[in-house]
């Protein structure tokens, strides 16, 4: 079982440099008060234990298939869909790229619901019941915001590639500088585990996870200050942001295809030059979140994380002291900080904040299979087949000219153009031996190909559920619209099941965010984005424009909200359906208007319920006034007939 950097037990949770060193008591090795060490050997300690961790984890993450598979996937979206050899299969290479339609496609449905939360208590307390409204409030705020849904986009395509990674945390930067809770995309090719017995293990049996991401020095020292002013750049990070290199498990042939963008975010550390000339030089940064069993074993209480922030804490002499898990970044050798992780009620979830999206979950792989990755041989039959259908039309419009030797001229053979018509040709036929000069036949391309074609595309398109609706468009007799409604939402059963997964990701994701606004949203935070609407009781007793209750754990608090994505709403065409039958149900008196307009609303109608009543009573009025001057004109008109 592999343990935690030694230093951990040493000081209050964070490496301090020389400078700001505290009780020396405290600077201790493996729980020993009389033998003190240095800070660089208790800093040297956690960058050699993380160095082990790092390239552990990513040995066993370089054999799983979407290592190899994602840079190809995304090469074969991109266009490049040949090999590098230019005569592999012929001079005309062409792609029908199937594969980049039906993946924005996929994208596209997994976007377009609008997921509907919901917050329950697990008490009947009134208070609770005012917070769990609350929010909801602010929950519908967040959601709508445009980072919200660019990360969850990125989110979702690469799990469309092997698997996402979604990682919810508080952005003290955001909103102003109010700060605010923030769903950030992360690139599976830079996430990795640890201490699982499989490197696709679900991220909550995991001991370890590392997230790695380059940085400028000038980024690093804004957050970390002081600390981060020992750093130096890393000269072959900052090189391999100018030139990466190439990774082991891309082949030399992928690799020259890729676009110099793509080369940036797939590349490794390397390259040519130095950090000198970069005007931002780049450095790597390695965050680690774990499982860290390390206990106070001083006789002194310990205050682990900063004094003032509301995730610090006293640990007691022989308690744990990181009950919710240890986290520590380091760059260029250096540790920016050791403290425990902020984070109240990730615990139960993994070490760390994040969230893993798996669109086709597997029993037998612990993970996730790839679903564009099995699209990659129909598209290599399909290339050919267009590329040999290609190369038979270009027979037909460019024939091939077979003369005998010396029949003609070689000066006149190569001015000789096929494409032009009306052209002569004249040949010796002495040296011809009575054979004139002749067109090669032009080659046949098989019936059979064509029929297979379709049925290739056909079986592709099944992925997405749209060659029902092709289908249906192609038949001599149009079907109605709800024909065509219902094709439509019945779909594939592929994308539901994707859709079902995506709830579960959002399910979790939620529960996150709900417990980051618990604890980060204070009344002024609150009051700002709601106005007096932002207020709780709870904001007035006992604690003071906190939701927490004093006397309670956190974690115990934050877990009376259990966030939940109602099934069937991650999908658009779902709640289509619904509206469609609210309708109906209300036609026949079951349903009540403002239900109805709810449900609109849940499709994407963005109806306004307050305003909606208000033009309707404003509606009925003038429809009773338009009666009562008809009626007014009817009987002065009657009166006058008399």
């Amino acid at each position: 079982m592999a343990t935690a950097p030694t230093s951990a037990r040493a000081s209050t949770g964070q490496i301090l440099p020389p400078q700001r060193q505290r009780d020396p008591a405290l600077r201790t090795y493996a729980g020993r008060p009389d033998l003190p060490l240095p800070w660089s050997r208790l800093e040297g300690d956690v960058v050699h234990w993380a160095a082990t961790a790092y390239t552990q984890a990513r040995e066993r993450q370089q054999s799983l298939p979407s290592t190899t598979l994602i840079p190809r996937i995304i090469q074969y979206l991109s266009g490049s869909q040949w090999p590098a050899r230019p005569t592999a299969y012929g001079n005309s290479r062409p792609v029908t790229n199937r594969m980049f339609r039906q993946y924005w496609e996929l994208v596209s449905l997994l976007t377009d619901g609008r997921p509907e939360p919901q917050i329950k208590v697990w008490d009947n307390d009134e208070g609770y019941s005012e917070v769990q409204q609350l929010l909801h409030s602010l929950l519908e705020l967040w959601g709508s915001t445009p980072h919200y849904h660019d990360s969850l986009q990125d989110i979702i395509g690469f799990g469309l590639l092997s698997h996402g990674v979604g990682k919810v945390q508080w952005n003290p930067s955001l909103a102003g500088g109010m700060g605010d809770v923030e769903l950030c995309s992360i690139n599976p090719l830079r996430f990795f585990k640890l201490g699982s017995g499989s490197p696709m293990s679900p991220i909550p049996e995991c001991e370890c996870l590392i997230e790695t991401r380059p940085v400028t020095i000038e980024a690093l020292r804004r957050r970390y200050g002081d600390v981060a002013r020992q750093v130096r750049p890393d000269a072959d990070v900052t090189a391999g942001a100018l030139q990466p290199m190439r990774p082991s498990s891309v082949s030399s042939e992928q690799w020259s295809k890729f676009s110099p963008q793509m080369q940036q975010v797939l590349g490794v550390r390397g390259g040519l030059g130095g950090a000198s000339d970069s005007l931002y030089p780049v450095v790597e940064e390695r965050i680690f979140w774990l499982r860290d069993p390390a206990r106070n074993e001083t006789s002194r209480t310990i205050r682990v994380g900063p004094e003032r922030a509301n995730w610090s804490y006293l640990v007691e002499p022989g308690q744990p002291l990181f009950p919710r898990g240890r986290v520590f970044s380091i760059a260029g050798g250096h540790v920016m900080n050791d403290t425990c992780n902020p984070y109240f009620g990730d615990q139960n979830g993994g070490p760390g904040p994040y969230v893993e999206f798996l669109p086709l979950r597997t029993a037998w792989l612990t993970g996730s299979m790839s679903l564009t990755a099995n699209l990659i041989g129909p598209q290599d039959i399909l290339n050919r087949l267009m590329a040999g259908m290609l190369e038979t039309i270009k027979a037909g419009l460019i024939p091939t000219i077979i003369t005998p030797e010396n029949a003609i001229s070689r000066s006149d053979l190569d001015n000789l153009s096929t494409t032009i018509s009306g052209g002569k040709i004249e040949y010796n036929a002495l040296r011809s031996a009575g054979q004139a000069p002749r067109f090669r036949e032009q080659p046949q391309f098989p019936q059979a190909a064509l029929t297979y074609t379709s049925l290739l595309m056909r079986e592709m398109d099944q992925t997405t559920g749209s060659a029902a609706i092709d289908a249906a468009a192609q038949k001599e007799q149009i079907p109605s619209h709800d024909t065509m409604e219902l094709i439509q939402n019945s779909r594939s059963s592929m994308v539901r099941l994707m859709g079902r997964r995506l709830e579960n990701f959002g399910s979790v994701v939620g529960q996150k965010v709900v417990h980051r606004m618990l604890q980060f949203y204070t009344l002024g935070h609150r009051t700002a984005i709601l106005g007096d609407k932002g207020t709780s009781v709870w904001d007035f007793s006992p604690l003071y424009g906190s939701l927490m209750q004093k006397g309670m754990l956190p974690e115990k608090f934050v877990n009376k909200f259990q966030f939940s994505i109602r099934p069937g709403s991650a999908l658009s065409f779902d709640k289509e359906t619904r509206a469609q039958a609210s309708v109906l149900l209300n036609r026949a008196g079951l349903l009540s208007n403002k239900n109805v307009i709810r449900s609109l609303n849940a499709a994407g109608a963005n109806i306004n319920e307050k305003q909606n009543e208000v033009e309707l009573v404003q509606e009925a009025m003038q429809k009773l006034a338009l009666a009562a001057l008809g009626g007014q004109a009817a009987h002065s008109a009657g009166k006058e007939r008399k």
